[in-house]
């Protein structure tokens, strides 16, 4: 036979004292056959961590009759002892815990320029971001073109434009090894701002270049230049009048003027990434400062992904986020 019972625990509140477990014990288990204590632990720290499960079952069996009752009691105490030291140890861990997502090319000089540049506002409004990371190979056995290029791109997107996505569409196909080695990934931003990512284990040439359309200048990088990487185009279109007009004279009204500006390179720092990253990382851990590249930014990297995923086994189906 077995006696079975159980308390809630909840570790938030420190007037729940454990010499109350031990007086539930002593009352309602009989010693004199096998028993089973189980306690709930509530985890309310996981909740806004994107974790559905913020509680978990401890059951602790009294599997010999010769324990006897107070043995069982204090067996008991212990054993919650030490799951609630566990637990205060991983809470202090995780508040005193820097979380850095190895997304490197965040700390390239040219990356660091281009977000300076937007911030100053030399581009203006966001049109478009259009990327292609493109090779020969290498093909992978364990994930797909998107899982293996596509988190460069989608990093520095997430990292240069502020706005949330708002939905993902996907296509592409599987030519070789069962793993989709050509995708094409729109992202959608409020506004009318959207992002395209072009990755590809089947091209000929190897191609690394970023373009990013704004109200008042483009950006294109190639970071496959050596020298000059960023290339800043003092060029857009503007509408003059309002096209109101009925027939002709609203086609006349509604006039498209080019700008064709300068060019200019700007000047883009040269030091390694990695030692920038590492150097940035000893500086969140000393100041307890958040780091750009935290936990909460790769687990977006890795919901765009899926959401990507999903859209490329529905063949291009819109995934909202």
């Amino acid at each position: 036979m077995w006696s079975r019972v159980g308390a809630a625990v909840d570790r938030l509140d420190p007037r729940i004292q454990l010499h109350e477990v031990a007086r539930i014990v002593g009352q309602e288990l009989n010693p004199v056959y096998n028993s089973n204590f189980i306690a709930e632990f509530r985890q309310p720290f996981l909740r806004n961590f994107g974790i559905d499960f913020n509680r978990s079952q401890i059951d602790i069996a009294k599997n010999t009759r010769s324990i006897n009752a107070e043995g069982w009691r204090s067996q008991v105490i212990k054993s919650l002892n030490d799951v609630e030291r566990a637990y205060w140890t991983l809470l202090a861990t995780r508040r005193n815990l820097t979380i850095m997502v190895d997304h490197t090319f965040l700390f390239t000089g040219a990356v660091r320029k281009i977000r300076q540049l937007m911030d100053e506002g030399v581009l203006g409004d966001i049109y478009y971001y259009d990327s292609t990371r493109v090779n020969l190979g290498l093909f992978q056995h364990d994930v797909s073109v998107v899982w293996d290029l596509a988190p460069h791109d989608l990093s520095i997107m997430d990292f240069l434009i502020h706005d949330k996505p708002e939905a993902v569409i996907a296509t592409g196909e599987t030519h070789l090894n069962g793993l989709v080695d050509v995708a094409y990934i729109t992202v959608y931003f409020p506004g009318n701002t959207i992002a395209h990512i072009n990755v590809n284990w089947l091209s000929p040439v190897k191609i690394r270049t970023t373009l990013i359309g704004g109200e008042k200048r483009m950006l294109v990088w190639n970071d496959l230049e050596a020298d000059e990487k960023l290339k800043i185009y003092d060029k857009g279109v503007a509408m003059n009048g309002n096209g109101h007009g009925n027939g002709k004279q609203g086609l006349y009204e509604l006039l498209v003027s080019y700008r064709s500006g300068d060019m200019w390179a700007p000047r883009v720092e040269q030091t390694e990434a990695l030692k920038v990253e590492l150097s940035y990382f000893i500086d969140c851990v000393r100041t307890t400062q958040t780091p750009i590249n935290d936990g909460v930014a790769g687990l977006r990297v890795v919901q765009l992904l899926e959401a990507a995923d999903r859209s490329l086994k529905e063949r291009g189906r819109t995934v909202t986020l």
